[in-house]
């Protein structure tokens, strides 16, 4: 659908990229839903992805034998914008 899950903020690391993910995410109305996900969850879910500093936001293809689509579109979008974002900050910066 057109919603992110992802843990609550208190049980994962709060980073820059996390926080800048889920800003791209609200400008761009997708939903983003704050809960647990337990390891049986994984089968209901589209795709998997993760954030960080150098990685910034990265498809996940498999976690065990789960397995994701890493072309799905919500996913593409978040790393489109971002790329956007980082690219717009650095201009700015020269």
């Amino acid at each position: 659908g057109n919603e992110i899950v992802t843990p609550p903020s208190n049980r994962v690391l709060g980073g820059i990229t996390r926080q800048k993910t889920m800003q791209l995410a609200a400008d761009l109305n997708i939903q983003l839903v704050e809960k647990e996900v337990s390891f049986s969850e994984l089968q209901l879910y589209d795709a998997v992805f993760i954030t960080g500093t150098s990685p910034k936001i990265l498809p996940v293809v498999k976690i065990d034998a789960f397995k994701f689509n890493p072309q799905n579109k919500i996913v593409g979008q978040l790393i489109k914008s971002y790329n956007e974002l980082i690219e717009m900050y650095v201009k700015k910066s020269v």
